[in-house]
């Protein structure tokens, strides 16, 4: 039995956990395999995978928060609905979110990696720099897929 003023996270079912962590259960998974085939950066083309992510990111970044600023200011049926269920619209509101800092990471992280040379980081990390910019990416895109679909499915008439 839940207790007298349990949070909103607590009552989520196990599809409502799952619908929220896909992106980063696929992203983990990306990051994982990418660590176990021992992919790693190729030098010819570091800087230029580098710089694509972090302009693509950067739009990414900057459609999330115009699209979450249009859904505050639609006034359909629909959406006056869903700003009246605070349960509903506070998930709603978490995908944006959520896929907005994924796009933020992805941009400083690819930013960070590109402003340093691989070979100078520490020797033991070297081997998890790849695998951890394949999961960055993988779970931004995925988040502002599931942002945009549920953007496109509430501006629908």
């Amino acid at each position: 039995m839940k207790e007298a003023g349990a949070s909103e996270v607590d009552r989520r079912s196990a599809a409502q956990w799952l619908e929220a962590a896909w992106p980063l259960i696929l992203g983990t998974a990306a990051a994982t395999a990418a660590w176990l085939f021992d992919w790693s950066f190729s030098p010819v083309r570091y800087d230029g995978q580098l710089a694509a992510t972090i302009s693509i990111s950067s739009i990414l970044t900057g459609f999330l928060g115009t699209a979450q600023a249009i859904m505050l200011t639609v006034t359909s049926g629909r959406m006056t609905w869903l700003q009246a269920n605070r349960d509903v619209w506070g998930q709603v509101l978490s995908f944006f979110r959520v896929a907005l800092l994924a796009n933020l990471g992805l941009c400083i992280w690819s930013l960070v990696l590109s402003s340093t040379e691989i070979t100078q980081w520490p020797k033991p990390l070297q081997p998890f720099l790849f695998p951890l910019w394949v999961g960055a990416v993988v779970f931004a895109v995925l988040s502002f897929y599931k942002a945009l679909t549920l953007l496109f499915l509430l501006l629908r008439r």
